[in-house]
């Protein structure tokens, strides 16, 4: 599987770029984190002050600033490990868990599978920004991310678990038909007429069979999770909270405690015709970053295409093979040779 991934340019690009992204990150803030500051002003050469924040990316290069001076650049890297990290614990998670409940639910009675499959399926119409909306806007005033930014790491941990749960059901329902599929073919059937039963089945067909299937499904999923925060970014609902930072005089504003781009974007887009660069730079490297995934996407799915037709051929083979086998032993079985006899007349 490796070797196959590593022969497909697309997917090394994608993957370098993630790595090194997440790699620059998460030392940028223990190594530079204390030399940013913000800029609010700049003065010429008498000290007289010609500009103030927000600074254009040609004023301070290379994405400018934000309304409290902040370079832009600075939160994007430091945000990125939210961002990115974030998306990748809740789609891990989904994917295990309803991998793990499906396993249960294809042992379920037929009647009780359809009844709640058709109560998923109907939920579908409810968009998921919606659900995760009512759900965490209470969580902002429980535990009052804007007192203090101890609640962070509780209130992002919250945020994970019910943004994981949402997801669940669907994929539940998923799995069970793939498993579903798996059972029924033939190298199955004959696997439980020799013995297989239980976790030595699963085992041995089941879970490498899904496997590949798990990988798309959290490439995928990943990327459902990124388009989701960026809904609720718009919805002022940020990672981990917020904080009013004031921007002029007696003016405040929220400001997401974790610098998360799905929070940058929504927050910063009724200013679109002001700053546009404070929605632009944030969203050029959320849109390279769902680029890379959906890349990672398609060499996950040509795998799968690739080992789908490599299946079909052994199975086409052994089946021919087996027939020939079937054929040997009826023209034995026909056929009598009967010996010759001469005849007295």
């Amino acid at each position: 599987m490796i070797q196959f991934f590593l022969k497909k340019p697309k997917f090394v690009i994608a993957f370098l770029f993630l790595f090194t992204l997440l790699l620059t990150s998460l030392l940028y803030e223990p190594l530079f984190g204390d030399k940013v500051f913000p800029n609010r002003f700049i003065f010429d050469k008498e000290g007289t002050i010609i500009g103030s924040s927000p600074f254009s990316p040609s004023e301070y290069p290379p994405f400018g600033t934000d309304r409290a001076g902040v370079p832009l650049l600075a939160k994007i890297i430091e945000g990125a490990k939210y961002t990115i990290i974030t998306a990748l614990i809740i789609s891990t998670l989904q994917v295990l868990l309803s991998f793990i409940l499906s396993i249960f639910y294809s042992r379920l009675p037929k009647l009780l599978q359809r009844g709640l499959e058709g109560i998923v399926e109907s939920s579908l119409y409810l968009p998921a920004s919606i659900i995760a909306f009512m759900l965490l806007a209470p969580l902002q005033f429980y535990l009052d991310p804007n007192v203090a930014s101890e609640n962070f790491l509780k209130l992002l941990s919250l945020q994970i678990i019910i943004l994981t749960l949402i997801g669940i059901p669907q994929l539940v329902i998923l799995f069970t038909k793939d498993i579903q599929k798996v059972l029924n073919e033939e190298y199955i059937t004959a696997s439980k007429t020799l013995g297989a039963h239980g976790l030595r089945l699963y085992k041995k067909h089941i879970i490498p069979f899904m496997v590949p299937r798990l990988l798309l499904q959290f490439s995928q999923r990943t990327v459902e999770v990124l388009i989701l925060l960026v809904h609720l970014g718009f919805l002022f609902l940020f990672l981990g909270g917020y904080v009013m930072v004031e921007v002029f005089d007696g003016e405040s504003q929220p400001f997401s405690l974790s610098n998360e781009w799905a929070g940058e974007i929504g927050k910063h887009f009724r200013g679109l015709s002001i700053t546009p660069w404070e929605v632009y730079s944030p969203l050029l490297f959320f849109a390279l970053t769902v680029l890379s995934f959906n890349m990672i996407t398609n060499s996950i799915h040509e795998y799968i295409n690739s080992t789908e037709i490599r299946r079909k051929k052994v199975n086409k083979k052994r089946s021919k093979e087996q027939e020939k086998i079937h054929s040997h032993k009826l023209s034995k079985e026909r056929f009598v040779f009967i010996e010759k006899r001469t005849s007295n007349f």
